[in-house]
């Protein structure tokens, strides 16, 4: 009885694992009309109603998020830190004279519009700041 308990456990686990890595058919439906070119696309779940993509498309490190029902919610793109706005660049520096910006990405969101990330190095610490595009500070 306790090995067809075990199996039974081991069995539920693996299924959960492959499902956590495929989409509703809406999602993925939604996806590949979005992202025709997508390519190395990786599958997870972001929350229990969020779905997130990561892939390459155009040699370039992106990933999208899209609910359950297949709705877009926001993509985000590596770029290069010579592409993020002046108003960005200045509002990072102001934050700290030694912040060393050494990651960027843009954020195209639903909710919020264009937005950039980026991972900042002080003399303390790394952390990840979001900006709107005039440079103020979202998070």
């Amino acid at each position: 009885m306790k090995t067809l308990f075990t199996f039974a456990i081991c069995l539920l686990l693996f299924s959960l694992s492959t499902m956590a890595g495929r989409p509703p058919e809406a999602v993925a439906r939604a996806f590949k009309l979005k992202f025709p070119t997508a390519s190395h696309v990786k599958w997870g779940k972001e929350n229990p109603s969020e779905w997130e993509a990561n892939f390459v498309m155009a040699g370039i490190n992106s990933s999208a998020n899209f609910s359950t029902d297949g709705s877009w919610l926001e993509t985000e793109k590596e770029v290069p830190l010579n592409q993020l706005p002046e108003a960005v660049v200045i509002a990072i520096k102001k934050a700290g004279k030694n912040n060393q910006i050494i990651g960027a990405s843009m954020i195209e969101s639903l909710k919020d519009g264009i937005l950039y990330e980026a991972d900042v190095k002080s003399r303390i610490r790394k952390k990840e700041v979001i900006y709107r595009v005039d440079g103020s500070l979202l998070k």
